[in-house]
């Protein structure tokens, strides 16, 4: 016998056709794929294609195929402008609440599906972080050129690529200090000077060698080019020996003992943020340990003269051991 021969019988409860089969002993086989989703047999599919889907045409008065459109999805779904739009909105107080270097790391994974059911296709990493800067300045500040340096005695400051490195050399009374101006922080006004009513981080790595207990170091943001503590509306670090300090002048100058010493050539990442009329924190190593809460001590309103960046280190009447301080990866952040 040949090969099998395919037969219909009709079906006379569901009046449709139904293929039939014979096997070469002469058996019939009923091909049950018409009716195993309660008689499919009534389906023209000719060309199939991606995202089509099937559906039944009381028209026709059979199965047929079209591609999702939006009117096929049921009104308490969003649809992608509204997810778009959303993700946006979400980026947006993600940056209420957060600094830059956290805003950067929220993830489409993570806000898409909390907005979305699957329906639509994943927000980009990339559209979330434009999303966030659109809504903030955020800049990397050069290290190996720019900066107004004063050498006092044996004090050195060296530019480099990746970093600035400034020393006391051994000599007594010794200052190594440098200055770079914080243009482009006062958004719609005079470029030249600094909106402290906008949230902002000032973050940079950090580290120091040789011990000397007169030695003082500081990183800062402030309305001066020199070096020495706040003296005016500002934000700033103290590394005294190897203590950290935290420095803020709003109508007056405040000190907080960050309780944190850092390790001799360890590069720690410190950041300080400012919360306008609320708060100054310090962080290091993305952890916290201090916090400026006195109105008097923070900064406010918008700046009548220019805001300079100053790195320095000093030592004291003794003299006789060569500190180091190391600044690094500097980067200022300002909420729009």
């Amino acid at each position: 016998m040949g090969a099998g021969k395919l037969l219909w019988g009709w079906h006379p409860a569901t009046k449709t056709w139904i293929p039939l089969q014979v096997d070469i002993n002469g058996k019939v086989v009923v091909d049950m794929s018409a009716i195993s989703l309660g008689d499919l047999g009534d389906v023209r599919v000719p060309a199939p294609a991606d995202q089509n889907f099937l559906y039944w045409d009381a028209t026709a008065g059979e199965w047929t195929y079209r591609i999702l459109v939006d009117a096929d999805i049921p009104a308490g779904i969003a649809r992608d402008a509204e997810v778009a739009s959303a993700v946006a909105d979400e980026a947006t107080a993600r940056v209420a609440d957060v600094d830059a270097e956290e805003a950067a790391r929220i993830t489409a994974d993570t806000d898409h599906a909390a907005l979305t059911t699957g329906v639509h296709g994943a927000a980009s990493n990339e559209d979330i972080l434009v999303a966030a800067l659109n809504r903030s300045n955020f800049t990397m500040i050069p290290v190996n050129a720019g900066w107004t340096t004063t050498e006092v005695n044996s004090g050195v400051l060296t530019q480099q690529p990746l970093r600035i490195v400034a020393h006391t050399g051994v000599t007594a009374n010794s200052e190594a200090s440098g200055y770079a101006r914080a243009y482009g922080f006062n958004e719609d006004g005079n470029y030249n000077y600094l909106n402290w009513d906008k949230r902002l981080s000032l973050i940079f790595n950090l580290g120091r060698v040789i011990p000397d207990t007169e030695v003082i170091a500081r990183v800062q943001l402030k309305l001066a080019t020199t070096e020495g503590a706040l003296g005016a509306k500002g934000i700033g670090l103290k590394v005294a020996n190897f203590a950290l300090w935290g420095e803020s002048y709003g109508t007056g100058l405040g000190e907080v003992d960050l309780e944190t010493s850092s390790i001799e050539a360890h590069g720690n990442q410190i950041r300080v943020d400012l919360d306008p009329g609320v708060s100054v924190k310090w962080y290091m190593n993305g952890t916290l340990i201090g916090t400026q809460a006195t109105a008097a001590k923070i900064p406010t309103g918008i700046t009548a003269s220019a805001t300079y960046f100053v790195v320095s280190i000093i030592n004291g009447a003794t003299g006789g051991a060569d500190a180091y301080l190391t600044f690094m990866q500097p980067k200022i952040w300002q909420a729009r």
